[in-house]
């Protein structure tokens, strides 16, 4: 990566941040990690998404790795899903 000793503005580096985060928005929306747009929606466990669709483990485990289902990763090993993104991507699925 070049480097340019050059100063950059107040205002270039702000534009420069604000369209990191426009990105990352975008990227977010894209698959389906977003937050719903009920900021008070609980996210679930698998264990709780799986009694709530009727299914087993290995099978939501197959629909994440398929990329089915919405979810994202608190920290660690855990993961987590918002029911609501769950349901509108189940509701998209070609059948």
């Amino acid at each position: 990566m070049p480097t340019n000793k050059q100063p950059v503005s107040l205002e270039r580096f702000a534009d420069a941040i604000n369209l990191i985060f426009d990105r990352f928005d975008a990227l977010e929306a894209k698959i389906g990690i977003k937050p719903p747009e009920s900021a008070n929606e609980k996210p679930i466990t698998s264990r709780e998404l799986c009694e709530y669709l009727g299914i087993s483990e290995p099978t939501l485990i197959r629909m994440k790795k398929k990329g089915q289902v919405p979810f994202f990763s608190p920290g660690g090993t855990a993961v987590r899903y918002y029911l609501s993104a769950v349901m509108k991507a189940l509701e998209k699925k070609p059948k």
